[in-house]
């Protein structure tokens, strides 16, 4: 097979985690259609779709490739809001800055927990020669003097949140979100979402953690805001598991993109159809595998008639 290393998978369940693979890079856009639910009362849902995958190769990086594909919707989405979320890591300042070039984009991302971040200057003169400091001092996720946890949480996670001057984002003022759970165990996160901005009528959510954000404490309930990540993990598996993503055996480079991204288009379809069609609105909370097994079955006993009537006529002629 072209293109083929050895590659980490952190999903294998197997001792030795090194495995003989491809490494593709995917975008994923969460659309809002509104719906009707079991009450129903119009909400507004989040539909998953992923747009398509790009193979890693020699001749490329994986930051060049997702900078290429937000470029390639960018005209698409001019006139939309978008935030981006991203682990930690896609939380380069390469990326990050080929992201928020276009003025309509945020970002809101996990990074690495030794990420360099600083206080906002005072403001306050020194009475000491030369320019005035551009930040104030740098913080350290694992001090309880830089952050305080006890003013917010969020399920199992206690949220510490500042406005920062973050290395990764240059002189940009971001959102600075620590959480912390029993076990101490910390994480960090980046926001540029201006939380004033944010036009949002929670109530018409159907997403229970976007409907239920706290209004009072915005500012740090917006993190919620990062768990539509999962979603991607979720197409990953359902792809892997139910649509043959990986066991494919064409071996050349342009061929393996062409049919990933075809298994891609007809998963996308099936998660798309229940909206589009009314004929399959009944399939709104059902997953693409069984919209496919509903229309493979529906084929294949439209063929069975056909059989038996083409061959019913043989007899009689």
């Amino acid at each position: 097979f072209a293109n083929v290393k050895e590659i980490y998978d952190h999903a294998s369940k197997e001792q030795n985690k090194m495995v003989n693979g491809h490494n593709f890079v995917s975008l994923m856009l969460s659309v809002p259609v509104q719906i009707q639910n079991s009450n129903n009362c119009c909400k507004i849902k989040y539909i998953p779709i992923p747009l398509g995958y790009e193979m890693k190769t020699e001749n490329n990086n994986k930051l060049d490739l997702v900078i290429t594909m937000v470029d390639s919707i960018s005209d698409l989405l001019s006139t939309k809001k978008v935030i981006f979320s991203f682990d930690t890591w896609y939380a380069k300042k390469r990326l990050i800055e080929g992201i928020l070039k276009h003025k309509n984009m945020d970002i809101i991302c996990n990074a690495r927990i030794d990420s360099v971040f600083y206080a906002l200057p005072s403001g306050i003169k020194s009475g000491k020669k030369g320019r005035p400091a551009i930040h104030g001092k740098k913080y350290d996720i694992w001090s309880n003097t830089d952050f305080d946890f006890s003013k917010y949480s969020l399920g199992k996670y206690d949220i510490a949140h500042h406005v920062v001057i973050a290395s990764l984002f240059g002189k940009r003022k971001v959102h600075a979100y620590v959480t912390k759970t029993e076990t101490n165990s910390r994480r960090l996160y980046f926001s540029t979402i201006n939380t004033d901005y944010m036009i949002m009528n929670c109530s018409w959510q159907d997403n229970f953690l976007v409907r239920n954000i706290d209004r009072d404490n915005i500012e740090y309930s917006i993190l919620s805001l990062y768990r539509a990540r999962w979603n991607i993990e979720v197409s990953y598996y359902e792809q892997k598991t139910f649509w043959s993503l990986e066991k494919y055996m064409v071996r050349g480079s342009n061929s393996i993109q062409l049919l990933i991204n075809l298994i891609n288009i007809a998963y996308s379809a099936m998660k798309i159809l229940p909206y589009y069609n009314s004929k399959f609105s009944d399939f709104i909370n059902d997953t693409p595998q069984e919209i496919r097994m509903f229309i493979s079955e529906k084929i294949s006993n439209q063929i069975f008639i056909s059989v038996i009537g083409r061959e019913a006529k043989k007899l009689k002629n």
